[in-house]
């Protein structure tokens, strides 16, 4: 009877100690699960929560200011590069002009030249008129 006793005893401590296993193997199973949920849940928020379409958009406007400014940079010096060549043109124009002026207003050197090479020449546009060879305008006659 001792024996079966401690038999029963032993039997019964090995039924508790079973069933203690089993609860800590449920127990662990279950807290892995836990644990795995819970990472799944905080990938999802970290995934909704992310920064990166933020930062992709803020790369984007940078992206857009920039392409704007070297746009613009090219078009002021575009506009700078012809203001230079209209100011030249003007003045190249201005010179044409007033040579074309000049040329209309004096004899040309050349000719000048020409009609002084012959002294004879020179007498008439330089000697002194006497009366004598001018013709008053009532005696013109056509």
């Amino acid at each position: 009877m001792t024996r079966a006793a401690k038999k029963a005893f032993v039997d019964e401590r090995w039924d508790i100690a079973d069933n203690q296993r089993e609860k800590s193997e449920a127990w662990r199973k279950q807290r892995k699960e836990q644990e795995l949920q819970y990472l799944e849940a905080a990938l999802a928020i970290n995934a909704a929560t992310s920064l990166d379409p933020a930062k992709a958009a803020r790369q984007r406007d940078k992206d857009e200011r920039s392409e704007a400014a070297t746009a613009l940079r090219t078009k002021t010096k575009t506009l700078k590069e012809q203001a230079e060549k209209d100011q030249t043109n003007g003045a190249s124009a201005k010179h044409t002009i007033h040579d074309t002026i000049h040329s209309l207003k004096f004899v040309p050197e050349e000719d000048v030249k020409k009609s002084t090479s012959q002294p004879e020449r020179l007498k008439p546009f330089f000697s002194f008129r006497t009366p004598s060879r001018r013709t008053g305008p009532h005696e013109v006659s056509i």
